[in-house]
């Protein structure tokens, strides 16, 4: 989480964080939803810039399993 929080700009507060999502951007071409799962968090990164994707990848592609 440290590594998001140092690197993407939190969303604001919204109907969806009650279900224990957050959101974050970096810019308005990329989000990253982060869900507490038990000990650990589950992932979700997408971004419309293929080469900013790809970037995204390599960072947390190398945190945990990947589906």
């Amino acid at each position: 989480m440290e590594l998001i929080k140092a690197n993407f700009e939190k969303k604001p507060e919204n109907f969806r964080n009650r279900l224990g999502i957050e959101f974050y951007s970096d810019d308005k071409d990329s989000i990253i939803s982060v869900m507490e799962n038990g000990d650990c968090y589950d992932l979700i990164y997408s971004s419309r810039n293929r080469n900013r994707y790809e970037e995204m990848n390599e960072i947390f592609g190398e945190l945990g399993e990947t589906i």
